[in-house]
């Protein structure tokens, strides 16, 4: 695992046209390490994850509440889910990106019928 330093995050961000806000943090690499290691399974679709590849169980760290909508980059607002969920969630609110979520699973049972 190639390991970034905060200097050159922030090169390679003002290089690429983002802006880094400089937020507090709880987050060490250990963490994310050991959380990425202990996380089996999509909390939101169950699918088991893989740890490697970029498919659709393949895992994604996930802020919880995004930082657009307020959400802290601390230990109790992230955690891994699958990519496919990630891509889908982007920064909805959890319980918005759940009522989405059924509302496409009642459409497909009605759908189907």
């Amino acid at each position: 695992m190639v390991q970034v330093n905060a200097t050159a995050k922030k090169q390679i961000a003002k290089r690429d046209g983002i802006t880094v806000p400089n937020v507090p943090t709880d987050i060490t690499s250990t963490y994310l390490v050991n959380l990425f290691n202990q996380t089996k399974t999509c909390i939101y679709c169950n699918i088991e994850l893989c740890n490697f590849g970029r498919k659709k169980n393949s895992k994604a760290c996930d802020h919880i509440i995004a930082i657009s909508k307020g959400g802290q980059h601390v230990k109790t607002n992230v955690h891994f889910i699958c990519e496919k969920c990630n891509m889908i969630k982007r920064n909805l609110l959890e319980i918005d990106f759940i009522n989405t979520k059924l509302q496409n699973l009642l459409n497909i049972n009605i759908s189907s019928n």
